[in-house]
């Protein structure tokens, strides 16, 4: 597995040559991935989805940074971890979990905003930001050197470190390009964007009551468009969904497109296609075989106790080996997805959809359901502490 500091000279600028590397990379299995369950409720159903701790980043545990991708990439990347990306609304159920370490937002000046440079100052100010959240008194130099190995081992779950591509009754419908202040670009597809939470913002809704978002929802970039802040976080696609005490794993996609079920995952409470609908679906053959990572995959555990992946990776873990327990589920094709409808297109193209509706607020909202520390505890003194740390901000 090649290191954050061997991979950072293989990235250029060119947005294409580099996401090809990036996408190859990955699936070698030179990424770092952690999975946290969060729990959301609507109604009479309750479901748990597993949920990226950090932004994908690329290298090992004691040496990665965090890379930005296109809409595209994200979604090939995605569906090479069995998983795909999160909607407004899960993104605004991260932010409220209390286990979260709320990060302030992350602004570069604007030139530049697509080069590696960016990217990598960009990441490596997140993890200084992380380090000092539990050390207020290390030095910039030991936070990168000696903290953000503890941190990434330690799976601590993370929210604003980055603004992400979404999925949204706006991508599902293929509503094109619209700049804010334009018109429409007819025969373009956009990709939506949405982040940057800000305590106290007014003026952008979010599903959290006082909060708002630097970013989004927006719809003025193509698939193809990229900057240092547009990260890599996801959802897994094996979802569990219980209603009262008869529970079955469904696939998010299916999730989405049930009307019945789709106010667990989007605002506006309609189905909607949890993949962008023209990224074709090629995922590598050993991606293919699993819902987790492709078989030679990198550093992916399920952290905090994990669900009920976290016992089969503390056993590896005693025997040496850190590799994450896998799923006999298999990474499937997804059914097809929903076809555009022709009313909201026509809305969206005569601008008369909102991206989100304002104000919405998401379903009755449940707890964490998370085992605090287990993972942590597994892997030493050190991570203990981060553990009894993370348990503090729970109380």
């Amino acid at each position: 597995m090649k290191s954050g500091t061997e991979i950072l000279p293989m990235l250029g600028d060119a947005i294409a040559q580099r996401e090809a590397a990036i996408l190859d990379l990955v699936r070698q299995g030179n990424f770092v991935v952690c999975w946290i369950p969060m729990q959301v409720s609507y109604g009479a159903f309750t479901a748990t989805f597993m949920v990226s701790a950090d932004s994908l980043r690329l290298g090992h545990m004691a040496d990665s940074f965090r890379v930005p991708a296109t809409a595209a990439l994200y979604q090939k990347v995605a569906d090479e971890l069995g998983a795909t990306l999160l909607t407004a609304k899960l993104l605004d159920d991260w932010y409220r979990q209390k286990f979260t370490l709320k990060l302030p937002y992350t602004a570069l000046p604007g030139a530049g905003m697509s080069s590696m440079a960016a990217a990598k100052q960009a990441s490596d100010i997140i993890d200084r930001k992380i380090a000092k959240a539990f050390f207020p008194n290390v030095d910039d130099a030991t936070a990168l050197t000696a903290v953000r190995p503890l941190v990434m081992a330690g799976c601590v779950p993370v929210t604003n470190e980055g603004k992400f591509w979404i999925n949204s009754t706006y991508t599902s419908n293929q509503g094109p390009v619209h700049a804010w202040g334009q018109q429409p670009q007819p025969g373009t597809f956009a990709s939506e964007n949405y982040g940057f939470y800000v305590p106290g913002m007014t003026g952008t809704a979010t599903g959290i009551p006082g909060v708002g978002v630097i970013q989004g929802p927006g719809h003025a970039h193509p698939y193809n468009h990229s900057d240092y802040s547009q990260q890599m976080r996801f959802v897994q696609r094996r979802v569990k969904v219980c209603k009262g005490i008869v529970c079955n794993d469904v696939d998010i996609y299916d999730l989405a497109k049930d009307p019945e079920l789709a106010p667990l995952v989007n605002h506006d409470k309609v189905a909607i296609n949890m993949r962008y609908p023209r990224v074709p679906w090629a995922p590598s053959t050993a991606a293919m075989a699993l819902w987790g990572k492709p078989g030679t995959a990198g550093d992916a555990v399920a952290g905090f106790g994990g669900l009920e992946l976290v016992g089969g990776w503390l056993t590896s873990f005693a025997k040496g080996d850190t590799s994450p327990v896998m799923s006999p589920v298999r990474n499937n094709e997804p059914s097809p997805l929903l076809a555009p409808d022709e009313r909201a297109v026509l809305a969206i193209q005569q601008g008369q959809m909102p991206p989100q509706h304002p104000g919405a607020v998401s379903g009755a909202f449940g707890g964490p359901g998370i085992v605090a520390g287990v993972a942590l505890t597994a892997v030493g003194v050190g991570l203990g502490w981060f553990g009894w740390q993370l348990a503090e901000q729970r109380a």
